[in-house]
């Protein structure tokens, strides 16, 4: 069996119901299988999101884990949509991001105005969602949930990470100087995979992309905005995520040369020019 047709979602609600089983009954994978008639590798394979299962497997899957009438309509009304290849999910929703970026093997950002939340410092992410409205509870929970991704990036399995931005996301006038220089040098000590688009450079004007490649999936675009997280991966959408990689591999600096821009910064941001 192969990967395929999973998706991003699908892995997540398979994950979901991976521990469900494990945290409501005492079975393994193979034990479950055999309570309900089934091959071990069916398990494996719904739980692992590689496979879409029935209406009627789920009914019985989640009965067999104590779930509720009102749970399993509710699941199952999740699950039509989860081998969605363009799917768009609420921006409070953590868990399908989260995990498509732990099981990657590389991740290339771009981020226009922003530094891109896997390498924000909890001041500059906590001083960003200030300034773009959010109330307190939604500044704490996106923090948190900022936080816990970028766990990801130091793993024994990390995936290879190159993140694009631009000097516009490290400005001084929208930023406070301390908030922003400690930003600077949490970026130095992550520059081996910072690419810096200088001032006057020329960039795309697009939102933010994220480019999610596997080993044996398919490869995620993801982007995100305060309303919504939308992962695709239809063919042509991936392609013209790649050429905008290009291109910015084109227009931004040398990782070295973007050591130097950031340690000029750095200078300047604590000499208060």
């Amino acid at each position: 069996m192969d990967w395929t047709s999973s998706t991003p979602y699908s892995r997540d609600l398979g994950d979901e119901l991976r521990h469900l089983r494990q945290s409501c009954t005492d079975h393994t994978g193979a034990g479950l299988a055999e309570v309900l008639g089934w091959d071990p590798s069916k398990i494996s394979t719904i739980e692992q999101g590689k496979v879409r299962a029935t209406e009627s497997d789920l009914v019985q899957y989640l009965t067999a884990c104590g779930q509720n009438l009102g749970f399993i309509s509710e699941f199952i009304s999740r699950y039509r949509r989860a081998f969605d290849v363009c799917f768009a999910q609420s921006a409070d929703q953590t868990r399908t991001l989260l995990l498509a970026e732990r099981m990657a093997s590389s991740i290339t950002v771009y981020s226009p105005t922003n530094v891109p939340d896997l390498l924000q410092t909890a001041s500059y992410a906590e001083q960003s969602l200030l300034s773009s409205g959010a109330s307190p509870d939604e500044i704490q929970s996106t923090v948190d949930s900022i936080l816990e991704r970028q766990k990801t990036l130091y793993a024994h399995n990390a995936p290879l990470p190159t993140f694009y931005l631009t000097e516009k996301a490290l400005d001084p006038r929208t930023h406070d100087r301390n908030v922003l220089r400690g930003q600077v040098t949490h970026l130095l000590r992550m520059a081996r995979v910072v690419r810096l688009i200088p001032t006057g450079g020329k960039f795309p004007l697009v939102d933010d992309c994220t480019l999610i490649e596997y080993g044996n999936m398919p490869t995620v675009v993801f982007t995100g905005t305060h309303v919504a997280k939308i992962f695709v991966q239809e063919k042509p959408a991936v392609a013209r995520c790649r050429s905008l990689f290009q291109k910015l591999d084109r227009t931004s600096v040398s990782p070295e040369q973007s050591i130097a821009l950031l340690i000029d910064l750095h200078d300047t941001l604590g000499s208060g020019q």
